[in-house]
Protein backbone atom coordinates (compact mmCIF):
# COMPACT_ATOMS: atom_id res chain seq x y z
CA UNK A 1 0.00 0.00 0.00
CA UNK A 2 2.84 2.32 0.83
CA UNK A 3 4.38 1.82 -2.64
CA UNK A 4 1.05 2.54 -4.29
CA UNK A 5 0.63 5.81 -2.37
CA UNK A 6 4.24 6.77 -3.08
CA UNK A 7 3.70 6.07 -6.78
CA UNK A 8 0.51 8.21 -6.85
CA UNK A 9 2.29 11.13 -5.13
CA UNK A 10 5.16 10.85 -7.62
CA UNK A 11 2.73 10.79 -10.54
CA UNK A 12 0.82 13.77 -9.14
CA UNK A 13 4.10 15.68 -8.74
CA UNK A 14 5.04 14.94 -12.37
CA UNK A 15 1.63 16.12 -13.61
CA UNK A 16 1.91 19.34 -11.58
CA UNK A 17 5.41 20.00 -12.92
CA UNK A 18 4.18 19.35 -16.46
CA UNK A 19 1.28 21.80 -15.97
CA UNK A 20 3.62 24.46 -14.55
CA UNK A 21 6.06 24.05 -17.45
CA UNK A 22 3.17 24.22 -19.92
CA UNK A 23 1.82 27.41 -18.29
CA UNK A 24 5.31 28.94 -18.27
CA UNK A 25 5.81 28.11 -21.96
CA UNK A 26 2.42 29.59 -22.81
CA UNK A 27 3.18 32.80 -20.93
CA UNK A 28 6.65 33.02 -22.51
CA UNK A 29 5.17 32.48 -25.96
CA UNK A 30 2.58 35.20 -25.40
CA UNK A 31 5.20 37.61 -24.05
CA UNK A 32 7.68 36.86 -26.83
CA UNK A 33 5.04 37.25 -29.53
CA UNK A 34 4.08 40.70 -28.31
CA UNK A 35 7.35 42.02 -26.91
CA UNK A 36 10.22 40.35 -28.77
CA UNK A 37 11.25 40.68 -32.42
CA UNK A 38 13.87 38.70 -34.26
CA UNK A 39 15.55 40.19 -37.33
CA UNK A 40 17.46 37.86 -39.58
CA UNK A 41 18.47 40.73 -41.86
CA UNK A 42 22.24 40.97 -42.32
CA UNK A 43 21.78 44.74 -42.58
CA UNK A 44 21.61 45.16 -38.78
CA UNK A 45 24.22 44.51 -36.10
CA UNK A 46 21.55 43.04 -33.83
CA UNK A 47 19.22 40.07 -34.14
CA UNK A 48 17.01 40.20 -31.04
CA UNK A 49 14.97 43.25 -30.03
CA UNK A 50 12.67 44.09 -27.12
CA UNK A 51 9.64 45.96 -28.49
CA UNK A 52 8.13 48.91 -26.65
CA UNK A 53 4.98 50.79 -27.52
CA UNK A 54 5.72 54.20 -28.93
CA UNK A 55 5.00 57.06 -26.51
CA UNK A 56 3.85 60.18 -28.41
CA UNK A 57 5.18 61.32 -31.76
CA UNK A 58 8.82 62.01 -30.88
CA UNK A 59 11.38 59.50 -32.06
CA UNK A 60 15.02 60.17 -31.21
CA UNK A 61 18.02 59.82 -33.46
CA UNK A 62 19.70 56.46 -32.82
CA UNK A 63 16.51 54.66 -31.76
CA UNK A 64 15.56 51.52 -33.64
CA UNK A 65 12.07 51.51 -35.06
CA UNK A 66 9.77 48.74 -36.21
CA UNK A 67 7.68 50.16 -39.03
CA UNK A 68 5.06 49.05 -41.49
CA UNK A 69 6.44 48.69 -45.00
CA UNK A 70 4.33 50.99 -47.19
CA UNK A 71 6.94 52.11 -49.69
CA UNK A 72 6.74 50.84 -53.30
CA UNK A 73 10.41 49.88 -53.68
CA UNK A 74 10.49 48.05 -50.35
CA UNK A 75 6.97 46.71 -50.60
CA UNK A 76 7.77 44.67 -53.74
CA UNK A 77 10.86 43.08 -52.18
CA UNK A 78 9.26 42.52 -48.78
CA UNK A 79 6.01 41.24 -50.28
CA UNK A 80 7.94 38.55 -52.13
CA UNK A 81 9.41 37.54 -48.77
CA UNK A 82 5.98 37.86 -47.06
CA UNK A 83 7.36 40.46 -44.62
CA UNK A 84 5.09 43.32 -43.52
CA UNK A 85 7.40 45.19 -41.12
CA UNK A 86 11.07 46.12 -40.92
CA UNK A 87 13.46 47.32 -38.22
CA UNK A 88 15.95 50.10 -38.96
CA UNK A 89 17.81 52.76 -37.01
CA UNK A 90 16.45 56.32 -37.03
CA UNK A 91 19.56 57.95 -38.51
CA UNK A 92 18.11 61.44 -39.00
CA UNK A 93 14.84 62.66 -37.47
CA UNK A 94 12.46 65.55 -37.98
CA UNK A 95 14.17 68.89 -37.49
CA UNK A 96 17.66 67.49 -38.25
CA UNK A 97 19.69 68.65 -41.25
CA UNK A 98 20.05 65.88 -43.84
CA UNK A 99 22.60 66.49 -46.59
CA UNK A 100 23.20 64.17 -49.51
CA UNK A 101 26.44 64.73 -51.40
CA UNK A 102 26.24 62.48 -54.47
CA UNK A 103 25.87 59.13 -52.68
CA UNK A 104 27.14 60.13 -49.22
CA UNK A 105 24.70 60.92 -46.39
CA UNK A 106 25.22 63.31 -43.48
CA UNK A 107 22.95 64.19 -40.57
CA UNK A 108 23.78 67.42 -38.75
CA UNK A 109 27.26 67.20 -40.30
CA UNK A 110 27.91 63.62 -39.10
CA UNK A 111 28.64 61.04 -41.81
CA UNK A 112 26.00 58.29 -41.93
CA UNK A 113 27.09 56.19 -44.86
CA UNK A 114 27.03 55.79 -48.61
CA UNK A 115 24.49 54.46 -51.09
CA UNK A 116 25.62 51.80 -53.51
CA UNK A 117 25.70 52.14 -57.29
CA UNK A 118 24.38 48.72 -58.26
CA UNK A 119 22.05 46.06 -56.87
CA UNK A 120 23.11 42.48 -56.13
CA UNK A 121 22.04 41.61 -59.68
CA UNK A 122 24.15 44.43 -61.16
CA UNK A 123 21.29 46.78 -62.08
CA UNK A 124 21.91 50.51 -61.50
CA UNK A 125 20.40 51.77 -58.23
CA UNK A 126 19.05 55.29 -57.76
CA UNK A 127 19.61 56.84 -54.38
CA UNK A 128 17.38 59.24 -52.46
CA UNK A 129 18.48 62.84 -52.90
CA UNK A 130 17.66 65.53 -50.36
CA UNK A 131 19.32 68.57 -48.81
CA UNK A 132 17.53 70.30 -45.98
CA UNK A 133 15.65 69.90 -42.74
CA UNK A 134 13.91 66.55 -42.27
CA UNK A 135 10.19 67.41 -42.49
CA UNK A 136 7.84 67.08 -39.54
CA UNK A 137 6.43 63.58 -39.16
CA UNK A 138 9.26 61.98 -41.19
CA UNK A 139 12.34 59.85 -40.42
CA UNK A 140 15.42 58.87 -42.40
CA UNK A 141 16.14 55.25 -41.41
CA UNK A 142 19.18 53.12 -42.14
CA UNK A 143 20.63 49.68 -41.60
CA UNK A 144 24.28 49.15 -40.80
CA UNK A 145 25.49 47.95 -44.22
CA UNK A 146 25.54 49.42 -47.71
CA UNK A 147 23.26 46.56 -48.81
CA UNK A 148 20.49 47.52 -46.39
CA UNK A 149 17.23 48.39 -48.14
CA UNK A 150 16.58 51.67 -46.33
CA UNK A 151 15.95 55.42 -46.70
CA UNK A 152 19.02 55.81 -48.91
CA UNK A 153 16.92 54.18 -51.60
CA UNK A 154 13.26 54.80 -50.71
CA UNK A 155 13.45 58.12 -48.85
CA UNK A 156 11.76 59.18 -45.64
CA UNK A 157 9.30 57.04 -43.73
CA UNK A 158 6.33 58.45 -41.86
CA UNK A 159 6.50 58.57 -38.07
CA UNK A 160 2.90 57.27 -38.15
CA UNK A 161 4.15 54.08 -39.83
CA UNK A 162 6.31 53.31 -36.78
CA UNK A 163 4.54 50.66 -34.75
CA UNK A 164 7.09 50.20 -31.96
CA UNK A 165 10.47 51.25 -30.66
CA UNK A 166 12.90 48.30 -30.88
CA UNK A 167 15.60 48.06 -28.20
CA UNK A 168 18.50 45.82 -29.27
CA UNK A 169 19.19 42.92 -26.89
CA UNK A 170 21.62 40.78 -28.85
Amino acid sequence: MRNSLSHEVSLLREVMIFCLVLAFCGALSYFAHHKIAVSFSPSLRYTLFYLENRQGDKIWQGEYVLFTVNYPLVHDVMNALKIKTAIKEAACVEGDLLVVSRKDYYCNGVYLGRAKDRSFKGAPVDNFKFNGIVPQGRLFVMGHTIDSLDSRYFGFIKVNDVARIAHPLF
